[in-house]
């Protein structure tokens, strides 16, 4: 029919679109920008004959991604889909009960846990040809507090094969998000687009499984590594322009604030005391007097940034348990009458707790 034509084609150029804005940046796209008719598709109720599709994978998974070409737009109609149809299991949480993870049960109950959403995702996504896992490991999501070390895993999630290069994918955090009220877990239902298609230095900050497939950029990460990363949110990287820019000495790069107004070019992973770091920002604003600053407690390490709004400088820690934060500033100078009086805005980048 006319109307599947129109559709096949918008998907279609909804992908292309996609792709193509892929190669001119190294951020996690808003994939939600992107493809919103092949997420209305697969979002629209299973119903009459449509539900005898829950109960027969490779039926499901043809009927999910009939209208894609591509291996992202696959996977991004089988992500878009479970985080629909699945609902995230408190239950089996607050109650301490087992949930069944496996991927036709969690079709027919509507409802699981992390690992059964990853297990949904991998079946649909091996029944449609992608080169999909599921990857259990450590995840600093609800109960994460700074510095802790896990004894046992406590996450899954996937990662796909996309053009050569993987990509994660998280469908479980994507569905929404959840809180301890009273001592019991209430989950809000609300989609997160962030946790789709996220390259593997953004996804190291959050999570981390000793099965990841070999990716250059982050094979010197170990468990003990990523306990020491302070927590950053997929969020913090959407706005960035170049955010691998450098990777070197073993440093990840940081994410740029959340205004998008400067980007973190290079910084170490963690500080530890009596150690030298070298950082280096780029500001995009450039007007008025402005620069990069380290602040713990009451000091400053200040350096102003150049012309174009580069701007680097080499920093020391001096004590285990410091809280140290690395910022931009702008400096501004009051003339009164009977004095000059200089006054900081500064713009939050990232916080560290020194290391031993």
């Amino acid at each position: 029919p006319a109307f599947e034509d129109d559709l096949s084609a918008t998907i279609e150029s909804e992908e292309k679109a996609y792709v193509s804005y892929r190669k001119t940046k190294d951020t996690n796209p808003s994939g939600e920008t992107f493809f919103r008719s092949l997420d209305a598709y697969v979002r629209r109720p299973l119903i009459g004959d449509l539900s005898r599709l829950k109960t027969n994978i490779p039926k499901l998974a043809e009927y999910l991604t009939r209208y894609c070409k591509t291996d992202i737009g696959k996977t991004r109609a089988i992500f878009v889909f479970t985080t629909e149809v699945i609902t995230y299991d408190v239950d089996s949480i607050n109650n301490n009960t087992t949930n069944n993870t496996d991927a036709l049960s969690v079709l027919e109950t509507g409802k699981s846990v992390c690992k059964g959403f990853a297990s949904v995702m991998q079946s649909l996504g091996e029944a449609c040809g992608l080169e999909i896992m599921k990857l259990h490991g450590y995840a600093k999501g609800l109960s994460y507090k700074e510095g802790m070390s896990y004894k046992d895993t406590n996450h899954a999630w996937n990662c796909v094969n996309i053009d050569g290069e993987w990509r994660f994918f998280d469908n479980t955090w994507a569905e929404g998000h959840g809180e301890y009220i009273n001592g019991k877990m209430v989950a809000t239902k609300i989609y997160k687009n962030e946790w789709f298609d996220v390259c593997a230095e953004v996804f190291a900050f959050s999570h981390f499984s000793p099965d990841t497939p070999s990716i250059p950029s982050i094979d010197f990460l170990t468990k003990k590594i990523f306990e020491s990363i302070n927590y950053t949110d997929a969020t913090s990287f959407m706005m960035a322009s170049d955010f691998r820019a450098i990777i070197a000495d073993k440093s990840l790069p940081l994410p740029n604030s959340l205004g998008g107004q400067f980007m973190i070019l290079k910084a170490p992973l963690f500080l530890k005391a009596g150690k030298s770091y070298k950082f280096k920002v780029r500001n995009l604003l450039t007007d008025g007097d402005r620069g990069l600053v380290i602040r713990c407690g009451g000091a400053m390490q200040k350096e102003p940034q150049a012309p174009d709004g580069y701007c680097e400088l080499t920093y020391t820690p001096v004590k285990a348990g410091d809280s140290v934060v690395l910022a931009t500033y702008k400096q501004t100078v009051t003339d009164l009458k009977d004095s000059v009086t200089t006054s900081y805005a500064f713009s939050h980048c990232v916080e560290y707790t020194v290391m031993k």
